[in-house]
């Protein structure tokens, strides 16, 4: 039988999982990011950057850069990985480091700059397939964070998660294609999910008397696969903390939670933990299981802790700037000069400028997912988008705005503008 059980990516707080592995006479090896608190962790080698005694301190790494600077530092196991170069590793850690949205500054931030040439210069069937089917030519973070990082996960996400992994281990390129186009299709599947259980979602919160401070959603039908996605857009519509749920396989609701900047999901299901089966996560995320008899507990509980937290303060849509600018000073040469201070991410995010006194041309809605909208100056008219926002209630045609943007090169090699903020003038 099996001799050794190694946990990538959770076992953190699995203490009774990984004691059965040991009562079975399993060498045990935990590598994972996920917050450690008061836990101490039973397995033979556990490495966390959490963990105090861990030599990566400050719980910056994620279990991608873990294991790639654990398989390129152990002579013996470079010795046997002749099938993935270290370049090659590299890149499969550098797809975990973006799209796991740790800070990209240090270790994080060396990994992922290196990181995207290799993913550029990749031999891997199955990136080259991606990377061609999405018609990406340079790598940039964000073509890992919304393109080829979503067409990956959408396999675990809507059907199995073997399927990225015999994209990632393929050995031909026929073989490449077919599976890359496969993943598209699923992530085609995974937005339209999202969008259902979304509206389903916001029609449950608007049905409320009044909105909670921490927003609990679920349903038996919801997909699993993606309720950490929709907890998200949800913390973006409201700018409040948010757990969605739906029914797993052995009758328990699985939760995702998200959250706001100073809210700790992690602390707080550590404050809940009598009312769950288990649950884990860090600051800004987290993950958990409640009986069904209890959700409507969970629900009272997270939204009372989550009051408690945020108290007065009110999260407002970020309307912050790197500089302030003029429409006519964007360009081409603009968004391409601003690719040196790559990869962004989080802890570096891509710059932002303030535009101020633009009249709204246009708006209509872009693949029922967002808003699409032009903004001029009286000369220049430039194309906007606002993603994930279907309707923006206090705006119309012929508005004059201040709004915050980044600037981009759309599929066609014109400049688009991407929308963070966005305030009518009065």
């Amino acid at each position: 039988g099996y001799k050794v059980l190694v946990s990538l990516d959770f076992g953190t707080t699995n203490l009774a999982e990984l004691e059965l592995a040991r009562s079975y006479k399993m060498k045990t090896v935990v590598i994972d990011h996920h917050y450690v608190g008061e836990i101490e962790n039973n397995a033979d080698i556990f490495i966390n950057p959490w963990d105090d005694e861990s030599v990566f301190g400050g719980g910056r790494l994620c279990t991608s850069g873990l294991t790639y600077i654990i398989l390129d530092s152990y002579k013996p196991l470079r010795q046997r990985q002749a099938a993935f170069p270290s370049d090659e590793l590299l890149a499969l850690a550098t797809l975990g480091t973006i799209c796991d949205v740790v800070p990209l500054e240090g270790l994080n931030r060396c990994l992922a700059k290196k990181g995207l040439l290799a993913l550029a210069q990749s031999k891997s069937p199955g990136i080259r397939a991606l990377r061609e089917i999405c018609d990406i030519e340079d790598v940039l973070s964000y073509d890992v964070a919304f393109r080829i990082g979503p067409a990956i996960n959408a396999a675990g996400r809507m059907k199995t998660g073997d399927l990225a992994f015999k994209l990632l281990t393929a050995t031909n390129s026929e073989m490449a294609y077919k599976i890359a186009g496969q993943l598209i299709d699923l992530n085609e599947e995974r937005k339209s999910e999202v969008l259902r259980i979304l509206e389903t979602a916001e029609t449950t919160v608007f049905k409320k008397d009044e909105l909670p401070d921490g927003i609990v959603v679920w349903a038996e039908e919801f997909s699993i696969g993606v309720v950490g996605i929709v907890a998200q857009r949800l913390v973006e519509r409201f700018r409040k903390p948010a757990a969605v749920f739906g029914k797993t396989l052995d009758g328990a609701f699985g939760g995702s939670l998200r959250t706001v900047e100073g809210v700790s999901i992690i602390n707080i299901l550590n404050e809940l933990r009598p009312i769950l089966i288990r649950g884990g996560g860090h600051a800004m995320a987290g993950g958990c299981l409640v009986r069904p008899e209890d959700m409507e507990e969970f629900a009272r509980a997270f939204d009372a802790k989550c009051k408690e937290k945020i108290g007065t303060k009110i999260f407002e849509p970020a309307f912050d700037a790197d500089l302030e600018i003029r429409l006519d000073d964007i360009s081409v040469e603009l968004v391409q000069g601003l690719r040196a201070l790559e990869p962004f991410g989080a802890a570096n995010p891509v710059p932002r400028f303030l535009l101020r006194n633009l009249k709204i041309g246009d708006i209509k809605r872009l693949r029922d997912e967002h808003l699409f909208l032009t903004v001029s100056n009286g000369e220049l008219v430039y194309p906007a988008v606002l993603w994930r926002l279907r309707n923006h209630e206090h705006i119309q045609i012929g508005d004059t705005v201040d709004t915050t943007c980044t600037p981009y090169i759309n599929k066609q090699g014109k400049v688009q503008l991407s929308v963070e903020g966005i305030r009518k003038k009065t």
